[in-house]
């Protein structure tokens, strides 16, 4: 952001939101993900357990899972509003061209008129409100992902649970 803008609103009394607060979170929040938040070294893990049935139930499940498409659509949206926040803080170019040839009257020959336009047009985001559009729309990014992310998670553990249960159940009638 232009230091004009900031120093305009420092003048006049406004000030940008904060854009974080200084605040310890509990020790319990901060375990790091086993996987690193990586989806390939998370189909890694689970590859660890040598069941090729288990990866081909994963996959399945994932591509029929109504959350994880939820997820993903809630991705495309949020993208798609980063990249509307992004392009208000750019200037706009216009251009038009257009030739036109008519006949006015049986008297008169065949007239030709040609025009070409170029317009600009940028606003100045003097009180911040298109940078905190901006900062709001990679938030909801960030976390449409981490949604996914954790929808990712929790399709394979349920597959996992109710194949254990299954494999239970067999063992209960042998």
């Amino acid at each position: 952001m232009p230091k004009q803008a900031d120093d305009f609103r420092t003048m006049i009394g406004l000030s940008p939101p904060q854009t974080s607060v200084n605040m310890p979170t509990p020790l319990a929040w901060q375990a790091p993900l086993p996987h690193a938040g990586k989806l390939t070294t998370l189909n890694a893990w689970w590859q660890q357990f040598n069941d090729p049935l288990l990866l081909r139930l994963i996959d399945a499940a994932q591509i029929v899972s109504p959350s994880i498409a939820t997820a993903k659509s809630h991705i495309e949206q949020a993208r798609a509003k980063q990249v509307s926040a992004d392009a208000a803080l750019l200037p706009d170019v216009n251009a038009n061209a257009s030739i036109n040839k008519g006949l006015e009257s049986l008297f008169f020959p065949a007239a030709t008129i040609s025009s070409i336009g170029l317009a600009t047009h940028w606003e100045l985001d003097l009180f911040g409100g298109n940078q905190a559009a901006q900062d709001a729309a990679q938030a909801r990014f960030t976390g449409a992902t981490a949604a996914w992310h954790v929808a990712c998670v929790v399709v394979k553990r349920k597959l996992l649970l109710h194949k254990r249960m299954l494999i239970h159940a067999r063992k209960q009638h042998i």
